[in-house]
């Protein structure tokens, strides 16, 4: 009897307490967002920016899509001044995808889902679904570009973050080069052996 009714109430409380603070952080993660998008520049100096992308004014070479209910592009000067213009165009079409497949809302989810195991299995749950949603937009950036230049870019773009950190929740974001270069490299470089 009883005990199990406190088993119980005590999973039931850990539950609440995991949504109510995955609640409480994608709050203060839209606010976030609302003032990057707000001290943004206008993009009217940047050729082919589209409104879909947050110019940051920022030396911190970065770029990624992020947003709960309106997920967006951002991307800062310090990154667009480092790139090529087809290196800016496969990172753009790379954080499309992520917003075509509503992956910062699945990544939000899938983190929510994996708190309830202990931190080390979520880590490693949360770097395996992140692994494979930037594969699937490399994937998508492969119809438009080639392999090997959509690989020397994630490269290129892994180097100039090495000195910079980010302040964005993981889970919430989809950074352009943050999650294991290496698989997404020999991915890009070697599709056959990976669909192995």
């Amino acid at each position: 009897g009883s005990w199990h009714s406190a088993v119980l109430l005590f999973f039931v409380l850990g539950i609440i307490y995991v949504l109510v603070r995955s609640g409480l952080r994608a709050v203060r993660h839209t606010n976030a967002l609302q003032i990057l998008t707000r001290l943004s520049q206008n993009h009217s100096g940047y050729g082919d920016i589209d409104r879909d992308v947050v110019v940051l004014d920022s030396q911190a070479p970065a770029a990624f899509s992020a947003g709960i209910f309106l997920p967006r592009c951002y991307v800062t000067t310090g990154l667009m001044e480092q790139v090529s213009e087809t290196e800016l165009g496969i990172i753009l079409d790379h954080e499309r995808a992520h917003i075509r497949h509503k992956d910062t809302q699945k990544k939000l989810l899938f983190s929510l889902f994996a708190s309830l195991y202990s931190k080390p299995v979520a880590r490693g749950l949360n770097r395996l679904f992140s692994l494979a949603s930037e594969q699937r937009a490399d994937a998508q950036v492969c119809t438009s570009y080639v392999n090997f230049d959509i690989a020397q870019t994630v490269v290129k773009v892994a180097r100039l973050q090495r000195c910079f950190a980010g302040n964005l929740h993981p889970a919430m974001v989809s950074h352009f080069a943050e999650d294991d270069i290496d698989l997404r490299i020999r991915a890009l470089v070697f599709p056959e052996r990976s669909q192995l």
